[in-house]
């Protein structure tokens, strides 16, 4: 029986930059699959499973904005993904075209464990609880009281 769960892809080239986000991802207890560029992307997605993909603007083969692009081809511009834009370039301006561009959300590098952490309470908000795949109960509450 399928799993009908899903997972979050994350498109990161560097090395260093996919260590972190694997460690963010284990300290969150979320089910991620990473590709190192964005024809590892396309070859790799499956809309079923990933419904968040976190897409580096700058890969070295293909811009993050063109990636984008293929991946809502490939779902048919189905609303109910969530892509979300992670670059280096720390202004309004590029946040703006992100977002213009059909990113939902925007997360500048380097990336905080605390801002990631709320960006993706704030991505896995757009969904039904438990859609998700977890490695543990997750410690992202939706309704966390602070």
């Amino acid at each position: 029986m399928k799993n009908s769960r899903h997972s979050v892809m994350i498109v990161e080239d560097d090395y260093a930059n996919m260590k972190v986000f694997e460690y963010m991802m284990k300290m969150l207890h979320l089910d991620y699959d990473m590709a190192g560029n964005g024809n590892q992307a396309i070859a790799g997605f499956d809309a079923d499973r990933h419904k968040v993909v976190l897409i580096d603007i700058n890969l070295p083969d293909i811009t993050g904005y063109d990636l984008l692009n293929r991946l809502r081809e490939m779902t048919d511009f189905d609303t109910s993904f969530c892509f979300v834009a992670q670059t280096a370039k720390v202004t309004s301006l590029e946040r703006e075209r992100c977002l213009e561009m059909g990113f939902c959300e925007y997360i500048s590098k380097p990336i905080s464990f605390s801002n990631f952490r709320v960006m993706m309470e704030k991505v896995l908000a757009k969904f039904p609880e438990g859609s998700f795949n977890t490695t543990a109960e997750t410690p992202i509450s939706r309704n966390r009281q602070e």
